[in-house]
């Protein structure tokens, strides 16, 4: 289902008119038009709004080959609780998101958040995360409020391959503190392919990518994205701070969901 499309069913789901959706945003409305006839798209910013509006995966949102992702008021809350946007912050944030550059001094933040590093974050034959190599020696003071900076990255669609290895990384961190952290893991995930496809429900493309590598699905070679994050902490009961840092209790409510 291409962009144009998306927005309809979303619009005709909101129970509201395409001119309401227009005068909601402050859009215009030849721009909107444009989306269906000429295949437009409306600009980053734009469509990360648009996202926000529908409360949909920005990803799924832009992704023609990728269904819609639906976020749910306990996802807005999970996003609320652990992603609290500094002014400093911000403007990074949108600094990244209208260049799309990741710079050494991001990957750096990025290394002492997640606890791995540098060499590990941008080199995707490294398919799985071990602290015995990859943890660092020296990690310094962490700033929580980088998680951000993380959802930003998989909320983001990564048109380069420095932003796909990195959330490529990003993710197989994440994978293995589910697989370790998680009591019943080992009685669920038989096999881990179908543990992350069949329990977590990831695409199964990319879940061959994270795992083995090999995938006739290019536009799978990335990591999670801010919908399938969502799903793994809402799933597994792991707290997104421990998915993404490692730091604190794995389950701060002692429940697990899965």
């Amino acid at each position: 289902m291409v962009f144009s499309e998306k927005i309809m069913v979303l619009i005709n789901e909101k129970g509201i008119t395409q001119s309401q959706f227009i005068k909601d945003l402050n859009l215009s409305s030849s721009a909107v038009q444009n989306w269906r006839r000429q295949g437009s798209r409306p600009r980053p910013e734009t469509m990360k709004m648009i996202a926000e509006y529908f409360m949909v995966d920005r990803h799924s949102l832009e992704n023609d080959s990728m269904p819609l992702a639906r976020l749910s008021a306990e996802d807005m809350d999970i996003l609320s609780e652990n992603c609290h946007k500094s002014p400093a912050l911000n403007q990074r944030i949108s600094a990244m998101e209208s260049e799309y550059v990741i710079t050494e001094e991001m990957i750096a933040r990025f290394s002492n958040l997640l606890d791995a590093k540098f060499t590990f974050l941008i080199n995707t034959s490294e398919k799985e995360y071990n602290p015995a190599v990859h943890a660092l020696n020296d990690r310094k003071d962490v700033d929580l409020n980088g998680i951000y900076d993380i959802c930003e990255l998989a909320d983001s669609y990564a048109s380069d391959d420095l932003s796909k290895n990195i959330m490529t990384q990003i993710s197989r961190i994440i994978m293995y503190r589910v697989k370790t952290y998680l009591p019943d893991y080992k009685d669920k995930a038989k096999d881990d392919y179908y543990y992350w496809r069949d329990v977590l429900h990831i695409n199964y493309d990319k879940v061959k990518y994270l795992l083995f590598q090999p995938t006739a699905n290019a536009g799978m070679n990335y990591g999670f994205n801010l919908s399938e994050l969502l799903r793994i902490r809402r799933i597994t009961g792991i707290s997104l701070k421990f998915l993404i840092t490692g730091i604190g209790e794995p389950f701060p409510d002692e429940t697990v969901n899965a």
